[in-house]
């Protein structure tokens, strides 16, 4: 006669996750050169400014991550501020076929292209705020 197999103790209980931190801004641009962080404070402080009410969302792990700032849903964007170690970009969607003179915007993504600012001198604030109204118009928000 076989022996019955031996019953198997359940595992132990697995102790809970804490619940996960959400990242900031701060977070995001900690561990990048000064120059870079003030680069993308100065984009922030003009997304937040012009785009009153999107919702600034963080995403990426330590090594890459970006801001993405949506309105309604997370996945209506409207732009993204992600930094580098040489420069910070700018995500724009909606921005097919958009021009400026003081803004040299590139890519051909479907839906985002970007502006790259290597130096904080770069930044025309007059020329982005034009373009984050030009993104918030074409996305109908």
């Amino acid at each position: 006669m076989r022996r019955a197999a031996a019953e198997k103790s359940p595992p132990p209980d697995k102790p809970a996750k804490p619940p996960a931190q959400r990242r900031t801004f701060a977070d995001l641009i900690a561990g990048y050169p000064p120059e870079i962080r003030t680069i993308a404070l100065r984009l922030q402080k003009l997304v937040r400014a012009t785009l009153a009410g999107a919702e600034e969302n963080i995403y990426g792990g330590s090594k890459a991550g970006l801001a993405l700032y949506s309105k309604g849903s997370p996945t209506n964007v409207y732009c993204g501020i992600q930094p580098a170690m040489e420069y910070c970009l700018l995500y724009v969607h909606h921005a097919q076929e958009l021009a400026h003179p003081d803004l040299r915007i590139e890519g051909h993504g479907k839906h985002a292209r970007h502006v790259k600012f290597r130096d904080a001198d770069e930044i025309h604030p007059e020329a982005v705020r034009w373009l984050l109204r030009q993104i918030r118009q074409r996305a109908g928000k």
